[in-house]
């Protein structure tokens, strides 16, 4: 949980001017996505209710962006 809010108070400090977060919960045993949304209200949590390959989350979560570039960090 630490590296992944390290991880997006990166995100939110760099020089980009317009970001969207998203952050796809791949079924995970705690309730990280839930502490991000309430911590990180910029960011769009996506849930994964079994857990998925790390294809599938990747897909899900370009379904949803809606940004001219596209990178991912896992």
């Amino acid at each position: 949980m630490k590296h992944l809010k390290e991880c997006i108070d990166s995100l939110l400090q760099s020089d980009f001017d317009d970001i969207e977060i998203i952050v796809v919960d791949d079924a995970s045993d705690f309730n990280v996505a839930r502490e991000i949304e309430n911590q990180y209200k910029t960011c769009k949590i996506l849930r994964n209710n079994t857990r998925k390959m790390l294809s599938y989350s990747r897909n899900l979560g370009a379904q949803f962006a809606t940004g001219d570039f596209l990178f991912f960090i896992d």
